[in-house]
């Protein structure tokens, strides 16, 4: 709501300040102290809010990004272990020719490790 109220009010005070030199027939019409103020303050209070505009634009930007980057390595954290605990055959499977090759090779060391060692 108050980022809603900031974006609306920068051109209200620009045309504050053309309504004023409008009023007096253009700036060479410009003689009275107030008349000065009125825009001086018109054209500060313009820049100021333009400022403080993109001040809370980049706030709400830092806040979306930090939630969206937590969430991402949640996701990948969660990914992570559920792809650490499927077994090497699910892997060794899943690429292709690589895997092919590999898998009587897998199944050779896997099947020595499960053999019990033979007394000597």
């Amino acid at each position: 709501m108050f980022e809603k109220l900031v974006a609306v009010l920068p051109p209200l005070a620009i045309r504050r300040a053309v309504d004023v030199i409008a009023a007096f027939g253009g700036s060479g019409n410009l003689d009275d102290e107030s008349t000065y103020e009125t825009v001086t303050w018109s054209i500060v209070a313009y820049f100021l809010l333009k400022t403080l505009d993109s001040v809370i634009s980049s706030f709400q930007t830092i806040c979306q990004r930090s939630v969206s980057l937590d969430a991402e390595r949640r996701f990948a954290t969660s990914l992570f272990r559920h792809m650490q605990a499927l077994g090497a055959a699910y892997h060794l499977e899943r690429h292709g020719k690589f895997g092919l090759i590999l898998h009587p090779l897998a199944h050779l060391v896997i099947s020595n490790m499960i053999r019990k060692p033979e007394n000597r």
